[in-house]
């Protein structure tokens, strides 16, 4: 990268603000990967006020072959343009293949490059900070740390602040389970890093303590909002316009559509940090409740039960005016009233 540390960094201080939108990734019934609706999702996402669109960051790119994760990539790119930022996940656990997959990222036009590190280097932080000391010097862009516990190990602050020096590592996603480590990797390392807590509930907390710019990786950005009602958006231009007490009823506002989302979380480990389960098939289903793709989710990952499906297109029910998605909701009603009628045993079909 020829970027100087300095450029890379103040870039990100500049850039590296609101909202982040990280669509799932639409499979059709066979399994097979669907490029158009891929990119009418991202389209979809780009009508939203987000800063940056991403490519999947949570296990759907581990059920992708190679070919499938860049052709993401390249339809993430063609599909956004420069409208907002892009970001793609191109961790791998072969070193070759992650700066092969952060070398065609940049080339297709994407802005960062997101990387945790793989388990089989999350033993000790010291071997973790060894593989990004390796990697990021030898990827040609901007590079965002995943600090998550899907790698089996959380990087602590102290090392997050020694990766802060690396010139091309920009910004920690720090999805750590913990509001008190990542303010305490803030103040470590805030002065060379954009850290962001993606906890939507934290973000307050977060902005009022170390200013934090950005949230980043949340399904919130996209489940709890639409282009015709921005929640999110109105509390976190409200906090840093300096109108605190506007902010807060904003957000206290969301509370019962917060705690539907919340508990669909519930009982995965991404609330402690450990042994964490992303809950895909159930934000996905949600997603598509929303208007913003749909398809399935490929296995090993299980279908959503048709009870759990008729709970959120239920809890969503009053909120359907409102976000203005008449046409998805009643779609995703009927498709479920369809696979119940074809597989009234109580199978479960997420088409």
């Amino acid at each position: 990268m020829t970027e100087s540390v300095a450029a890379a960094k103040a870039w990100a201080v500049r850039h590296l603000r609101g909202l982040w939108a990280v669509p799932h990734a639409p499979f059709a019934p066979d399994g097979k990967l669907e490029p158009e609706l891929l990119a009418e999702t991202y389209r979809a996402c780009t009508r939203l006020d987000v800063s940056t669109v991403a490519h999947s960051l949570l296990m759907e790119p581990w059920a992708m072959s190679l070919h499938e994760r860049k052709l993401c990539v390249e339809v993430l790119a063609e599909s956004v343009g420069d409208r907002v930022l892009t970001a793609a996940y191109v961790t791998d656990h072969s070193t070759r293949v992650t700066i092969n997959l952060g070398e065609h990222a940049v080339d297709a036009g994407i802005d960062l490059l997101v990387l945790n590190c793989p388990y089989e280097w999350a033993k000790a932080q010291s071997e973790a900070i060894g593989w990004f000391e390796y990697i990021a010097p030898r990827l040609p862009g901007r590079v965002v740390v995943y600090n998550t516990p899907h790698s089996g190990l959380l990087l602590e602050p102290a090392a997050l602040d020694r990766l802060a020096d690396q010139a091309n590592i920009v910004a920690v996603l720090n999805a750590a389970g913990s509001f008190e480590h990542s303010r305490r990797t803030a103040e470590q390392a805030g002065n060379r890093l954009v850290v962001s807590d993606p906890v939507e509930r934290n973000y307050l907390s977060a902005w009022a303590t170390w200013r934090q710019p950005v949230l980043m990786s949340t399904t919130a950005s996209l489940l709890l909002q639409s282009p015709q009602w921005q929640p999110i958006r109105d509390y976190m231009t409200l906090a840093q316009s300096g109108r605190a007490d506007e902010a807060r009823r904003v957000f206290e506002n969301l509370a019962a559509l917060r705690e539907l989302w919340e508990s669909v979380y519930r009982g995965s480990g991404l609330d402690s940090g450990k042994h964490a389960a992303h809950p895909v098939s159930r934000t996905k289903f949600w997603q598509q409740v929303m208007g913003i793709g749909t398809g399935e989710v490929r296995p090993p990952l299980r279908p959503t039960a048709r009870e759990d499906k008729e709970a959120i297109l239920t809890a969503l029910k009053p909120y359907v005016e409102k976000f203005g998605i008449e046409h998805s909701w009643t779609a995703a009603e009927r498709r479920l009233d369809a696979a119940h009628r074809n597989h009234p045993e109580g199978v479960s079909d997420d088409g």
